[in-house]
């Protein structure tokens, strides 16, 4: 087995890819979902303070309404994953790694909607 430091993290372009598609996803549901959003607050590994607790008021809320705009979709679980709103599935002691590389992106995908809006 690997050590954890050896163990790559969640590729920062997949995480970009994942999070840019979520973020596609609130701008077609949820207009200026970004707007409240506190970055020196955002995290995305505290369901009190990650994307569906800001737009929806907390993470199980969040979960349940995807799940209902998006009509129930087949995958489960891996919808959340496949548009950032969630790590991956995977061993625990990765799941750190993975976080950080959905912070940053989430992150980008965040500051970009709100220096437009402010220009």
């Amino acid at each position: 087995m690997t050590a954890l430091a050896e163990r790559p993290a969640l590729d920062p372009a997949l995480a970009a890819h994942r999070a840019r598609r979520g973020s596609d996803w609130l701008d077609s549901h949820h207009r200026d979902w970004w707007s409240g959003i506190r970055l020196v607050d955002f995290r995305v590994a505290n369901h009190s303070k990650c994307v569906l607790a800001w737009v929806y008021g907390d993470y199980s809320t969040g979960i349940a309404r995807v799940f209902e705009l998006m009509e129930k979709p087949r995958g489960g679980y891996t919808v959340l994953v496949d548009h950032g709103f969630d790590a991956a599935l995977g061993p625990e002691d990765e799941r750190e790694a993975y976080h950080e590389a959905l912070q940053a992106a989430w992150v980008v995908e965040i500051s970009s909607r709100q220096k437009r809006r402010a220009r």
